[in-house]
Formats: C-alpha cells, structure tokens, sequence
C-alpha cells in the first residue's frame, strides 16, 4: 500500500503496527475524511509525524502551532483540498494554522 511505501521511505517499516494504528487516530483528528490520493497522503503523513514525535493525540492538537507538522497536513488545514464533509475539527484547525497563513495570503 502507500502507506507501507511510506512507512519505508520514513524508516518506519519495522512500526508498520503502530503506524495503522496512528493512522486510524490521524484519521479521526483530521474530521474521518474520505481517503483519495492527496488526502490519503495527509493523513499518512500526520500518522507517521505523529508516531516520530512521540506524543499523545491531545498534545499533538494543543501544541499544532509549535510543530513541525507535515507541509501536506499544513496544507490540508488551509483549505487545499477543500473541507472534508463534517468540517474541519475546530480546535486541531484553529491550532495548526494560528500563526501559519491562509492559502489566500491573510
């Protein structure tokens, strides 16, 4: 799959458990989108940065601005890809992009 791909690519082959496992709570602080290419991507990307910052999801949503999260994610939050179909979880969004600007410039 991709994600093992990626799991690869990052060193993360050998935690390939604990990334699926990452990956379904990625899944669920990104709004349970629905997963194609590019948000797939996001939400791997988030699952693998997660597991390599070795933090609880609540620290991962409190302290978004202060992270080095993924670019992909980043973008996600910015309204790249639209916004998933519940909205974006108001609390992670406000948080990843306080202090990061909009795709608009502001």
């Amino acid at each position: 799959t991709n994600l093992l791909f990626q799991s690869k690519q990052l060193g993360l082959s050998g935690r390939f458990a604990e990334v699926k496992k990452a990956y379904q709570m990625a899944n669920i602080l990104l709004g349970d989108i629905p997963k194609v290419t590019p948000s797939s991507k996001v939400v791997g990307d988030l699952a693998q940065a997660f597991l390599n910052l070795k933090i609880s999801p609540e620290e991962l949503v409190d302290n978004a601005s202060n992270l080095p999260l993924p670019q992909s994610v980043v973008e996600y939050f910015q309204g790249a890809l639209g916004p998933p179909p519940g909205g974006f979880p108001e609390r992670f969004h406000t948080n990843v992009l306080k202090g990061r600007p909009l795709k608009d410039g502001r």
